[in-house]
């Protein structure tokens, strides 16, 4: 690597990829999540933070009108599996029957909102070797699917033990698997976790001080090898109940406030983006960035 890249390295800001999942939730009021993404923009927009918003393809054209200002504002829109349901689960599926949903979802988000999505995530953290396969052939550019060292795998469909091992740092993926380095074109953008992942359950459970500390112990972590950090939420969670019989065992125990909620997740972005020695970005300005320092000869994305 040469010294110029090595100092473009040295004085670049750590990305925080903030990442919100899209769906119409069962258990909540799916009105009230129109309201939420519009009152989401406007809370963003003064913060000054560009998310990723992982959108579920059949649900897509529920939030139109609100993604399409989102779009308008700066925010991604990305994939999020086509139903959302027990049988969208991208790590058990097999060639076929991922192609036709990979290919279904990105229509109907590219038909949505003008453009195809480039960055996906599988419902439930659920991927595999035959999902990145299938993202290439649709020109995906990543897959935010992996929690690097999560010990909780069974509180997520898409828990898997290959998490345990996977790399920490962005990197390619293995073509037998998603979880080793390896030649695929396919960028794997890991959500790094120290036994607890870092997104909104989390918040939830062990509270805005812990999360802090998470963030700063993240933060060392990034600045050291040079590694985004990534944080999710659901905008569902802001919403109100419909039917509690369908809601998961380990989100009884979260608390149920969502105004609270809210303003936890609000409280938590904030603090991260005063740090300067971060900077908001999207999946796809992530990409570019990784693509612009690559053609000078290094890359943050390891093989």
């Amino acid at each position: 690597m040469s010294s110029k890249v090595e100092a473009e390295i040295g004085r670049k800001k750590i990305p925080l990829l903030i990442t919100m999942d899209l769906e119409v939730a069962s258990d909540h009021d799916a009105v009230e999540q129109l309201d939420i993404l519009a009152r989401l923009a406007e809370d963003l927009k003064k913060i000054g933070a560009r998310i990723t918003i992982f959108v579920v393809g059949i649900h897509a054209k529920h939030f139109r009108q609100q993604l399409q200002h989102l779009q308008a504002q700066g925010h991604e829109i990305g994939c999020h599996g086509l139903t959302h349901k027990q049988d969208d689960n991208y790590s058990k599926l097999g060639e076929a029957e991922q192609r036709s949903r990979i290919e279904m979802a990105t229509r109907l988000i590219g038909d949505t909102m003008g453009r195809p999505p480039v960055c996906f995530r599988g419902p439930g953290m659920t991927t595999s070797s035959i999902t990145q396969k299938m993202l290439l052939e649709n020109h995906y550019r990543a897959d935010f699917s992996v929690c690097s060292q999560r010990f909780d795998i069974a509180n997520s469909a898409g828990g898997q033990a290959g998490w345990l091992i996977a790399p920490r740092q962005p990197y390619h993926p293995a073509a037998d698997s998603p979880f080793r380095r390896g030649a695929l074109p396919l960028h794997v953008v890991p959500m790094l976790c120290y036994g607890l992942p870092f997104l909104s359950g989390s918040l939830y459970i062990s509270g805005l001080g812990s999360m802090k500390f998470l963030f700063r112990r993240l933060l060392n972590e990034s600045q050291k090898k040079q590694k985004p950090i990534v944080y999710l939420f659901h905008s569902y969670e802001f919403c109100a109940f419909r039917n509690i019989s369908k809601q998961k065992r380990l989100h009884r125990i979260y608390r149920q406030d969502r105004k609270w909620r809210y303003q936890q997740n609000l409280a938590l972005l904030t603090y991260m983006l005063s740090d300067p020695q971060v900077t908001s970005q999207t999946g796809q300005e992530f990409l570019d960035g990784e693509l612009s320092i690559a053609k000078e000869g290094g890359s943050t994305c390891t093989n």
